[in-house]
């Protein structure tokens, strides 16, 4: 494990917990059909049900933020949508490797399987600050 890899994981828990905030905000009072489009800001992103979960994808760049079971808890994220966030990016990382990093992260905590910023503080923090992260290609 190198310190790099850890501050890229720990970026990536960042920016998806921020996507997932703007888009299942909107989403859930939104998004009737199976599939369909939202636009958040001047974004706009598609968006597709999936079994207990949706895909977000944005049109723009192909950005894809997967949430899973708890679209109305924003704040979770697994190793396995870390990597399929990731890997919209063009950047590879096997789901193990990552489990592995986010064990050794100081800031982030695991909670009935699924990974989350330790402080809610921290969150708050990101959110107010990071929606420009949020939106950066």
């Amino acid at each position: 494990m190198t310190e790099p890899q850890l501050e890229i994981i720990e970026k990536s828990v960042k920016e998806i917990i921020c996507h997932q905030h703007r888009l299942s905000s909107v989403f859930l009072v939104n998004a009737k059909n199976q599939r369909g489009d939202l636009t958040i800001d001047t974004e706009r992103w598609r968006y597709i049900k999936h079994g207990f979960g949706v895909n977000f994808i944005r049109y723009s760049d192909e950005l894809s933020v997967d949430m899973e079971k708890h679209i109305d808890q924003p704040d979770k994220v697994s190793a396995w949508r870390i990597a399929l966030y990731l890997e919209s990016k063009g950047i590879y990382f096997e789901e193990s490797h990552i489990k592995d990093l986010l064990e050794s992260s100081t800031i982030i905590d695991m909670c009935d399987g699924f990974y989350l910023l330790k402080k809610a503080s921290l969150l708050e923090k990101f959110i107010k600050k990071g929606q420009k992260v949020c939106r950066a290609r």
